[in-house]
């Protein structure tokens, strides 16, 4: 329930989050599945023996793409939890040092890297 809190209050954040992934990803899964399909067209067009044996790359080609997209989409899923979960975590340091009584901006349980956004995102809240 608080991690649905915590995502309602913050919508805007997980939205972005969420848009920029989603285009990271799309992109991911479409390059990881053409530069399959390049390597295995070279591979059909320069080994002589299968060159010899295969009348058309096109079949192996649409097969090879089709399993690579899929493989990609299952390694892609983890990096969208990934992300998700690293702005989960890094509201809910937000809320928590917003809870003891300051302004979101109290910095001892989060990397000091991470300062400059959260002073950022605390001065459009306000």
């Amino acid at each position: 329930m608080n991690a649905f809190l915590l995502v309602l209050k913050n919508s805007g954040t997980f939205m972005v989050s969420e848009g920029i992934a989603g285009v990271f990803m799309f992109l991911g899964k479409i390059f990881i599945s053409v530069a399959n399909t390049a390597l295995c067209y070279l591979i059909l067009t320069n080994w002589e023996e299968l060159s010899k044996k295969v009348n058309s790359p096109i079949g192996p080609l649409i097969a090879v793409f089709i399993i690579s997209y899929v493989i990609a989409s299952v390694f892609m899923a983890l990096f969208n939890i990934a992300s998700t979960t690293i702005v989960q975590c890094f509201l809910t340091d937000v809320e928590l040092s917003r809870g003891n009584g300051g302004d979101g901006t109290d910095g001892r349980r989060r990397p000091r890297e991470l300062d400059y956004l959260v002073h950022s995102l605390t001065k459009k809240s306000v």
